[in-house]
């Protein structure tokens, strides 16, 4: 196969007037991300964590949500297709998606809660997500179908946003009706099974989501055979791997085209796979080439990271790369790592324990600590492991010892 590389993208006025004359359909599981913030100072006497003192909380949109909002914020016309139950958090649901100009077309399933994400953050530490879902009733999906067959001719480009979490039971069907309306479909897919995803135009796995496929691969030649032929086997018109500090690759038939990552050695970020996929249906939209559309993608996936940690932690990484038209700055990998998983930007230095604050510790638990350290310069230390009880114990005894002690 013939292997080729993208040079920087550059925007023009022209281009900005295309997109805005655009029109998106997101289709997935909507969510809304919950967090809390406070500061804590002692250690419950009722168990070993943390007793934190919430002083702020934040609400977003997120999952297929979020995808809709960075569509929009480059100037499309945006249309979601969801379900929520009817409670408060899907409320607050609709209530963003008006502040962002979205078209919202959520279904209502009295019969489960809105998907929530909360998360409880102290001293830009995450010291645990509580996940609040259901599988929806299928009579509700049923009538999510119908709209979305009543939407279909109203736009140009379909974005499937797979979460997981069951609105996309009837994803092969809708595959299929978008195709035959000649509409460009575009999949955020989740898990192994990628049969479903059949005949969509571009999917675009991130190299953990394509391993768990195809396994792994030996070489860029092993990747680009493995990788050809799932494409051959799903009818798909191209496969758009995102390869965090490698940037991305488009495989298309009888050739692969990168893109670099304009920056030195940058970790992908938790929602980057949003940012590439509706930056890249916005381009496609607009009549843009799969070639410059994953360009543009790449580079609002970087502003993205860089905007996570700046002092504006809530500028869509879309919208700057409306303004911002020049090379990506470098960033060191410390920030950038720190940006994978710290909510409140910017990232300082308390992000990684000093040399004095090991001293403060007993000596046998120096080594500990010091090896915590090292993992936090090449993996991020913000956030703990909490995968079960003894992890979360673990977890919050090094917090204490790094600000409580």
């Amino acid at each position: 196969m013939q292997s080729k590389t993208m040079n920087t993208i550059q925007l023009q006025k022209s281009d900005i007037e295309l997109f805005r004359a655009t029109s998106i359909l997101v289709v997935g599981d909507v969510m809304l991300d919950r967090y809390w913030f406070g500061d804590t100072q002692r250690i419950s006497p009722e168990a070993p964590v943390p007793i934190v003192q919430i002083n702020r909380v934040d609400e977003r949109l997120g999952g297929a949500a979020n995808v809709a909002r960075n569509a929009a914020s480059l100037g499309a016309k945006v249309a979601l297709l969801g379900l929520v139950g009817d409670d408060e958090s899907g409320r607050q649901v609709g209530h963003l998606l008006n502040q962002d100009g979205i078209d919202s077309l959520l279904q209502i399933d009295s019969s489960v809660p809105t998907i929530v994400k909360l998360r409880v953050v102290a001293r830009q530490q995450q010291l645990i997500r509580l996940d609040f879902e259901q599988e929806p009733d299928q009579q509700v999906l049923a009538a999510k179908l119908a709209s979305f067959e009543e939407v279909l001719p109203r736009v140009q480009a379909v974005i499937f946003s797979d979460y997981g979490k069951g609105a996309l039971k009837h994803i092969s069907q809708m595959i299929e009706l978008a195709r035959l309306a000649g509409k460009i479909v575009l999949v955020d897919p989740k898990g192994s099974d990628y049969i479903k995803y059949r005949r969509a135009n571009i999917i675009t796995p991130n190299r953990s989501e394509l391993r768990q496929v195809i396994g792994r691969w030996q070489n860029e030649d092993d990747l680009a055979r493995k990788v050809e032929d799932l494409r051959v086997a799903l009818d798909v018109g191209a496969i758009l791997l995102t390869r965090s500090e490698e940037g991305m690759s488009l495989f298309e038939q009888g050739g692969v085209t990168h893109v670099s990552a304009q920056a030195r050695e940058v970790f992908d970020v938790s929602g980057a796979g949003d940012t590439v996929i509706s930056t890249l249906a916005v381009a496609l939209a607009s009549g843009w080439d799969a070639h410059r559309a994953m360009a543009l993608a790449n580079r609002a996936r970087l502003a993205r990271a860089m905007a996570r940690c700046a002092s504006h932690p809530e500028a869509s990484a879309t919208a700057r790369v409306l303004i911002t038209v020049s090379p990506a700055p470098e960033t060191s990998k410390t920030s950038l790592a720190c940006a994978e998983t710290c909510v409140t930007p910017p990232c300082s230095k308390r992000d990684i324990p000093s040399s004095d604050r090991v001293n403060k510790i007993a000596p046998t638990s120096k080594a500990t600590l010091k090896s915590s350290t090292l993992r936090a310069k090449s993996s991020s230390f913000c956030h703990l492991p909490m995968t079960c009880l003894s992890s979360l114990r673990l977890g919050v005894m090094m917090f204490a010892r790094r600000y409580l002690m």
